[in-house]
């Protein structure tokens, strides 16, 4: 799982960061807290996951116990 994140200055997108979906789940949900502008996802073998649906997994996975 990679985190993306598309550069406001001039819209180059940037790899952030690579590994765990769980791990890239909470680093995108804190990128995307700290700046509510920025343009951020997870990409992966399953397709894409924007900040919200990040967030949903984790609270998801935190219900369950996981």
């Amino acid at each position: 799982m990679t985190v993306y994140r598309r550069m406001p200055e001039d819209g180059a997108v940037v790899a952030v960061a690579s590994g765990p979906l769980v791990i890239m789940a909470y680093g995108l949900s804190a990128m995307a807290y700290a700046d509510d502008t920025a343009e951020c996802w997870i990409d992966g073998p399953a397709g894409r996951m924007s900040a919200r649906e990040a967030r949903q997994c984790l609270r998801d996975w935190m219900n369950r116990g996981i």
